[in-house]
């Protein structure tokens, strides 16, 4: 597999559907943006949320179900906010590559190399000034995570060491210290 071209195909289809987002949503505020993929790294598909969708998400709870623990998840659960998925149809050339890549047989390596992609793309984005572009009260927070994986936590501190500047990143890495 070509990695240097999968990382800029990565790259622009990462572009494409947040821009498509912020075109779509533009007076939400945004505070976080992700890319995942699934335990088999067949997959790449993008992830941001709004306070708004936030909120949304946790009125739908009933109100003796809202604990700290609950609002934490939601906040940080990818597959949990309001635009989960949102544009992964750019990502469409890109999952069937990964999919059929004959790499997959050194997969510690081929997964490996796939988080790094994901990272590079949301760290290009962030150099070349992208998300200041969205409305938000600060920048947001980026990472790169796994689903349905015991290691998504590591992943994504891994990932948003990389992706974020200090005060985000403090606060992106005690999201769970007080539940």
């Amino acid at each position: 597999m070509n990695w240097v071209d999968l990382e800029r195909r990565v790259y622009q289809a990462t572009k494409s559907a947040f821009s498509s987002l912020k075109n779509t949503c533009p007076d939400e505020e945004f505070y976080v943006f992700a890319l995942y993929t699934d335990s088999g790294a067949m997959s790449i598909c993008p992830s941001a949320n709004s306070l708004s969708g936030l909120q949304d998400k946790i009125n739908q709870e009933d109100e003796e179900d809202r604990s700290a623990e609950v609002v934490q998840y939601y906040k940080w659960a990818s597959s949990e906010w309001a635009y989960e998925a949102r544009g992964s149809e750019e990502f469409q050339d890109i999952c069937k590559s990964l999919r059929e890549s004959e790499e997959r047989s050194d997969f510690e390596n081929f997964q490996s190399q796939v988080f790094l992609i994901m990272t590079n793309a949301l760290l290009s984005l962030k150099n070349e000034g992208f998300f200041t572009s969205f409305k938000t009260q600060q920048f947001p927070v980026l990472f790169v995570t796994i689903t349905d994986d015991d290691r998504a936590e590591e992943v994504e501190n891994k990932s948003a060491k990389i992706l974020n500047g200090e005060p985000v990143l403090d606060k992106f890495l005690s999201r769970y210290d007080d539940v």
